[in-house]
């Protein structure tokens, strides 16, 4: 299945837009604010998601996650916003973006000209890779990480956290 959207705001719901069994889709000038989990991509019984592009999408203010991949063949955000996502939440995995690999498929991710600020937890982008030796690519260009303020509490500690297995860097 392919999905098109473009100039839609979601906001205040438990899940914002939630993409799975899809072979493409792509969204542009969306905006997903105020809900539990900003955009939800991920893998089911049928297809991991696959072909995924936001152009110039915000994702802002969702209480746990502002956006989840999870086994997701290729996914692009080019330009746009993730900030101020994960606060207030007890998710072991709230802020910005959590990107999940389960299986040993590889996996690509690109974002570019994306800007990062306030997001929760350890990182703005988070990676948590099952201990899969599969080649993963995920890519920043011409992305933004601001530090929002002079305390701790107000921003994550890291731009990008990586954990496989036991093991992680940051």
């Amino acid at each position: 299945s392919w999905f098109e959207m473009s100039d839609v705001t979601i906001n205040g719901f438990q899940t914002g837009y939630q993409l799975e069994n899809s072979l493409g889709a792509t969204l542009t000038k969306c905006f997903f604010r105020d809900n539990l989990y900003g955009m939800v991509a991920n893998q089911t019984t049928l297809l991991p998601p696959n072909a995924v592009t936001l152009y110039d999408c915000i994702i802002s203010s969702n209480k746990n996650i502002g956006l989840a991949i999870s086994n997701c063949l290729l996914f692009n955000m080019i330009g746009g916003d993730v900030e101020a996502n994960g606060w207030g939440s007890s998710h072991p995995r709230s802020g910005g973006v959590s990107i999940d690999k389960t299986s040993d498929t590889p996996i690509i991710i690109n974002f570019t000209g994306v800007y990062f600020e306030a997001n929760a937890t350890s990182a703005d982008v988070s990676f948590y890779n099952a201990d899969f030796a599969a080649n993963n690519n995920i890519n920043f260009s011409g992305c933004s990480f601001v530090r929002y303020g002079t305390d701790s509490d107000k921003f994550s500690p890291n731009c990008i956290s990586i954990y496989c297995g036991s093991n992680t860097s940051n």
